[in-house]
C-alpha cells in the first residue's frame, strides 16, 4: 500500500488491488497418431509453468487421436502426452489470445543416436536411462488418513518422466523418445550402474553424441557347476568394491573400473566362486569372464616352522604379513605348522617369520600363487648384536636385511625393545647379515656375523 494510503487502508479494513481481468483463454486440439497402442488412454497436458508441477497442469483426455484442452492462458507452455509414465510427445508452444491452436504430438521430429563407451572400447549392450536434473523430487505427495487412522502417502505428478534406450552389442543407441533439453544420463549394464553425465539435446530434427563413460569394464556371466546360469548372484570387484547382479541369463557387467589389477568374484547365498584375477589395460575390452559358483571355501595358507635340522617346531610364534595388508600374529600347533584363511582381496605377495626359544627366522616374500598354499620359516637364528647410546632413549626401530621390522614383531609380542644411556639394545637368536637401527633421527648399521656378537653406538 502506498505511504498516503496506508491510514485510509488501515480504518476501513479494505484495500483495493486492482481489477483482475479473465480471460476464455485459448482453446488447444493435441493431435495424437491414432494407431499409436500407446496413445490409447494417453493424457494430453498444458503445463503453464513450464516446471512439470502438477498444479500448473490442464489435461485432457486422449481420444480417437485428438485431446482438446480449454483455458490455456497467453504465452509460452509446454504441451506434453503421457501414457502412464512414457512420455510420447513434448513441445514449446507460443500461445496466441483467444480462439483455437493446434498442436501436432503425432511426431516428436527429433531422432537421438550416438555410441556409448567405457574407458574407450565399446559399452557393448545395456540401457541408458535419461531423466530430468532439476526434477528430483516429486510435484506433491498427498497424505490420505482412513477412518482408523492408517495414513497413506500417494504421489501425484512425479515431475518429468523418465526415458529407457537400449544399447547395442557395438555400443550404438537410438530414439526418437527423448525431447530438447537438459538431460542426465547413466549407463545401467547388467546390474550396475555408471556415474551420470548432462547432455544438452538442441531443438534440431537430429542429435548424435558420444557418450564416454570414465573407467574399464568387466563382463562375463555366472554358472553353478552344471554349467546353467544363475540369476541374482552378485558379483565383486573385490580391489575397489564394484558390484553388479547376474541376469537371468547368468550375464553381468562391472564398469567404472580403474586400469591395473582386477579381482572378481560371484556369490550367492552360501556358494562362490574362485577369484578371478585380470590386469585391465586403458583401451583393451578383456575376455568375458565365466564364474562357477560352487561351496563356499575361503582360500588358505598353511606355514611350518621348523629348525636348523627340517624338525618340526610346535608352539612358535608366527608373523604372517600379507602385502597391501598388515601383519597376523600366530601360533603354530602341535606339528608346528598353523593354516591361515585368507579373505579377499587376496594379497599378491605374503611372507613370515617365527620366533621361539629365543631363535628368530625370517621369511622373504613369495608370489600368494607361486607358494602354492603353503611354504615353510626356517628359524635357526643363534646370533647377536649391542647397540649402545649417550643421548638417546626410547623404542628404536630395528629393520632386518630383508626388511622386516623387528621392534614391530616385538611389539606384537608385548615386550619393545629399549635403549637408554645407561640400558644398551641387546639382541640375540638372530640370523647373519646387516641390521639397521634407527631412533630419533639417528641410525647406525651393525653386520652380524657367525659367533661374532657385533656392537655399533647410536651417536
Amino acid at each position: 500500500v502506498p505511504l498516503d494510503q496506508r491510514s485510509e487502508a488501515s480504518e476501513s479494513g479494505l484495500v483495493d488491488l486492482g481489477t483482475i481481468a479473465l480471460s476464455e483463454g485459448t482453446t488447444f486440439l493435441v493431435h495424437v497418431a491414432a494407431g499409436d497402442r500407446e496413445a490409447q488412454g494417453a493424457v494430453a497436458r498444458a503445463d503453464l509453468g513450464n516446471r512439470w508441477s502438477e498444479s500448473d497442469m490442464l489435461t485432457a483426455q486422449v481420444w480417437n487421436g485428438e485431446a482438446l484442452i480449454s483455458g490455456v492462458s497467453p504465452g509460452r507452455v509446454t504441451v506434453s502426452v503421457l501414457a502412464g509414465r512414457r512420455l510420447l510427445c513434448e513441445q514449446s508452444v507460443v500461445v496466441r489470445e483467444g480462439g483455437s491452436q493446434e498442436v501436432d504430438c503425432r511426431s516428436h521430429g527429433l531422432r537421438v543416436s550416438g555410441y556409448v563407451q567405457v574407458g574407450g572400447v565399446p559399452a557393448g549392450t545395456g540401457t541408458l536411462s535419461w531423466s530430468a536434473p532439476d526434477l528430483a523430487m516429486p510435484s506433491r505427495i498427498d497424505t490420505v488418513v482412513s477412518p482408523a487412522g492408517l495414513k497413506q502417502f500417494q504421489i501425484v505428478g512425479a515431475g518429468r518422466p523418465g526415458v529407457s534406450v537400449a544399447i547395442a552389442a557395438d555400443g550404438s543407441f537410438e530414439t526418437e523418445d527423448l525431447s530438447p533439453g537438459r538431460w542426465r544420463v547413466v549407463l545401467l549394464s547388467q546390474g550396475s550402474a555408471s556415474g551420470e553425465q548432462i547432455v544438452d539435446i538442441p531443438a534440431e530434427e537430429y542429435f548424435e553424441t558420444v557418450l564416454s563413460f570414465p573407467g574399464l569394464a568387466v563382463t562375463g556371466t555366472v554358472v553353478d557347476r552344471e554349467g546353467k546360469p544363475v540369476e541374482r548372484a552378485r558379483v565383486r570387484e573385490l580391489t575397489s568394491g564394484g558390484i553388479a547382479f547376474s541376469d537371468p541369463e547368468g550375464n553381468f557387467s562391472l564398469v567404472g573400473l580403474k586400469a591395473g589389477k582386477s579381482v572378481v568374484q560371484a556369490q550367492l547365498q552360501d556358494q562362490t566362486s574362485p577369484l578371478a584375477e585380470l590386469n585391465l589395460r586403458i583401451g583393451e575390452r578383456p575376455e568375458p569372464l565365466r564364474l562357477v559358483l560352487g561351496q563356499r571355501k575361503a582360500p588358505s595358507l598353511t606355514v611350518r616352522i621348523v629348525d636348523a635340522g627340517g624338525a618340526p617346531v610346535p608352539g612358535a610364534f608366527v608373523f604372517l604379513d600379507e602385502e597391501g595388508k598388515g601383519q597376523r600374529l600366530l601360533v603354530a600347533d602341535a606339528q608346528g605348522q598353523t593354516e591361515v584363511r585368507l579373505e579377499p582381496p587376496l594379497p599378491p605377495r605374503v611372507r613370515a617369520a617365527a620366533f621361539s626359544s629365543g631363535s628368530w627366522g625370517f621369511g622373504d616374500w613369495l608370489d600368494r600363487q607361486a607358494a602354492d598354499g603353503e611354504f615353510q620359516v626356517e628359524v635357526a637364528g643363534a646370533e647377536s648384536f649391542v647397540v649402545t647410546s649417550d643421548t638417546h632413549q626410547g623404542s628404536p626401530r630395528i629393520l632386518t636385511p630383508n626388511g622386516w621390522d623387528v621392534s614391530w614383531l616385538l611389539r606384537l609380542l608385548g615386550a619393545p625393545p629399549r635403549l637408554a644411556p645407561d640400558l644398551p639394545l641387546r639382541m640375540s637368536g638372530l640370523v647373519a647379515g646387516r641390521y639397521s637401527i634407527s631412533l630419533d633421527g639417528a641410525s647406525v648399521t651393525v653386520t652380524v656375523r657367525e659367533q661374532h656378537p657385533a656392537e655399533g653406538r647410536l651417536e
